[in-house]
């Protein structure tokens, strides 16, 4: 049976959420022959030490047309079963969706209908919105020509890997084993395929159709700080890419605009401020007076003074509410 869309589901662990994620997309495939035909759910499990191996056979027992389930030996790393649950489906496009995220009612059946309207077969990429702080600039669905004219609507919003439909002959033919053990094997690839130089296109789907949800697996003890470092190494490769001077300045002030939140949520929750640390930012940054006037600063305080600041605002904001409720 030949598929369309694939929802492949890339899992470390996930059994606390996975079955959300699960119901969520049989929810709306299986109101709809037509949809049960075009689609299939592909897990690929990196060795997971929970029960998550167990929910989904349940849910293949039930629906063995429609789910499959597969189970690496051992831990391959993120980036490397990502590759993997890609490669595994067996759909035109390959919907990479994260373990603990929600489909919301009528996400699949407008992806379908994208796919079915634009046969062309330089589409690489389809986007699929989600609710943040980040707006996208247009306010319909859109056709880009090319990454400078994808990423300038996004705002690099792609990084959730949960709004990335990859094209799978594309992937296949990409070089993605450069971006292994980055975490951004998706955004990598977001980046190198919409290269101006090569010609493909992007389609964005403007409305919001992914809740996020888990969260707090990543990231533990301020390392968030250093996986950001992995993905500016990938954003400067955009000049290389064809890209224009705007759109790759814009990357990389997607994170180290963040800093002055970031460096010190990361130094609360325990990130240590050592040369280790300091080399890279120096490495990333020197070129930045911002670097040195406020991002290194940040990085210099001591984690206590964070802390104390932290549980004034904290007590403070309890003390108004309370009077508020009063």
């Amino acid at each position: 049976m030949s598929r369309t869309l694939t929802i492949g589901i890339p899992t470390y662990n996930g059994g606390k959420y996975i079955h959300l994620t699960i119901e969520s997309i049989l929810n709306e495939i299986m109101s709809s022959h037509v949809l049960e035909s075009k689609i299939e759910i592909v897990v690929s499990d990196n060795a997971s030490e929970d029960d998550v191996g167990d929910i989904v056979q349940r849910y293949k027992k039930s629906f063995p047309n429609v789910i499959k389930y597969y189970r690496n030996k051992t831990n391959i790393g993120f980036d490397r079963n990502v590759d993997l649950v890609v490669k595994r489906a067996t759909g035109k496009f390959v919907w990479i969706l994260s373990d603990d995220d929600i489909v919301l009612d009528g996400a699949i059946e407008h992806i379908q209908n994208v796919i079915d309207d634009h046969q062309d077969e330089t589409l690489a990429l389809i986007y699929v919105n989600y609710n943040n702080q980040i707006q996208l600039k247009n306010k319909k669905d859109l056709l880009c020509q090319n990454g400078n004219e994808f990423f300038l609507n996004t705002h690099f919003k792609s990084g959730l890997i949960s709004s990335n439909i990859v094209s799978k002959s594309f992937w296949e033919k990409s070089c993605v084993e450069r971006f292994f053990d980055s975490g951004w094997i998706h955004f990598g690839f977001d980046l190198e395929v919409l290269s101006p130089l090569n010609g493909h296109k992007a389609f964005i789907i403007h409305k919001e159709f992914v809740k996020t949800g888990g969260g707090g697996r990543w990231g533990q003890e301020g390392t968030f700080i250093y996986v950001g470092f992995k993905l500016v190494t990938i954003f400067k490769l955009m000049p290389k890419w064809g890209y224009s001077k705007k759109i790759s300045k814009m990357a990389i002030f997607v994170i180290k605009g963040g800093y002055p939140v970031l460096i010190p949520i990361a130094k609360i929750k325990g990130l240590k401020t050592d040369f280790k640390l300091l080399s890279q930012f120096h490495a990333l940054y020197k070129k930045y007076p911002s670097f040195w006037l406020l991002d290194l600063p940040l990085l210099l305080i001591p984690k206590k003074l964070y802390d104390l600041t932290y549980l004034v605002m904290r007590n403070l904001k309890s003390h108004l509410k309370k009077k508020n409720d009063i």
